[in-house]
């Protein structure tokens, strides 16, 4: 990971500029912490359907600007500087990936977490320990998997808007089949908290094997 951070904090610093950015931090909390608040009446619709209805809108984003933002700075030669610098192709991937989805994954767990606060003051009959912490291991497993969604799409499709059509298709059922599929899960598994720890160790092995493979192609497709 030779010349990681140098690479990241530039990354941040060059997007921190963007409009996208701008938007991300105002409508996406307003979003995630208004909508679920105005839906709960008197404990009629629980947080996992409150949260889950935005989970899933949340991972086809990071997806979709994930693998289009690659797409086309590959399609740019926007990375070929970098290369005649002394760092690897692995840290010039994984800056541009950790700089786009860490604000991202940031500002939806402290949003979830606000929600997640309100709820539990204001409408404890809606929410309980429990659930708050099964909703979060399933969204953190879901937003996990649309990072390798969005990594694999956007090194290997070579067309920005054939990458956002299949991110959005594969990337939504993907996280719908994962919340749908989680409960029962969780009866093969003996509880949600086992259900949720299995869902997260998937999702970062399945990263993990897409970012051991995605460097080579990455690499060819930027020379």
């Amino acid at each position: 990971m030779s010349g990681f951070w140098p690479l990241f904090l530039d990354e941040l610093r060059r997007l921190s500029r963007t409009r996208f950015f701008a938007w991300l931090f105002t409508l996406m909390p307003l979003l995630i912490i208004v909508l679920p608040l105005l839906l709960v009446n008197d404990g009629a619709i629980p947080v996992t359907t409150t949260v889950g209805m935005f989970v899933p809108l949340a991972c086809t984003v990071i997806a979709c600007v994930l693998a289009s933002t690659l797409t086309n700075d590959i399609n740019n030669k926007v990375f070929v500087p970098f290369l005649v610098r002394p760092v690897s192709i692995f840290s010039v991937l994984l800056s541009r990936i950790a700089a786009l989805v860490i604000p991202i994954i940031s500002t939806i767990s402290i949003s979830l977490l606000v929600v997640n606060i309100i709820l539990a003051n204001f409408y404890p009959s809606v929410v309980t320990d429990s659930s708050l912490m099964y909703v979060t291991m399933i969204s953190f497993a879901e937003l996990v998997f649309s990072v390798a969604i969005g990594t694999l799409i956007g090194v290997f499709v070579p067309s920005s808007a054939a990458g956002i059509l299949v991110c959005m298709f594969f990337c939504w059922n993907v996280v719908i089949c994962i919340s749908l599929g989680s409960e029962k899960l969780s009866i093969w598994l003996w509880g949600r908290a086992q259900a949720g720890m299995a869902l997260i160790l998937v999702s970062l092995i399945v990263t993990a094997i897409v970012l051991a493979v995605a460097p080579k192609k990455f690499k060819e497709r930027v020379l």
